[in-house]
């Protein structure tokens, strides 16, 4: 089973959170995730639209285009930025 963008979504703003800026940028954001979560074949998937980038790296770059995540999390150059707390 893939992992859905709204967990993507989870793990991206908890490595926000703990950057002193609550940014960072995609070449950061990666490799983290890698190491957060194990993800399976589905996932690991070359996307059918953006050459080079495996489903998940897609569902992560698509987070700031779908509404549940609008106001919290926004594109910056070349990566993501938190900008608004997510109530616990």
């Amino acid at each position: 089973m893939a992992i859905s963008e709204g967990e993507l979504a989870v793990i991206v703003e908890a490595i926000l959170a703990e950057s002193p800026r609550g940014e960072a940028l995609y070449s950061g954001l990666i490799p983290e995730i890698r190491r957060r979560v194990t993800l399976g074949p589905d996932d690991l998937a070359p996307s059918q639209t953006r050459q080079g980038e495996e489903v998940w790296e897609q569902r992560v770059r698509n987070i700031t285009s779908h509404k549940n995540f609008k106001g919290r999390i926004v594109s910056i150059p070349g990566g993501l930025k938190l900008v608004k707390a997510v109530a616990a």
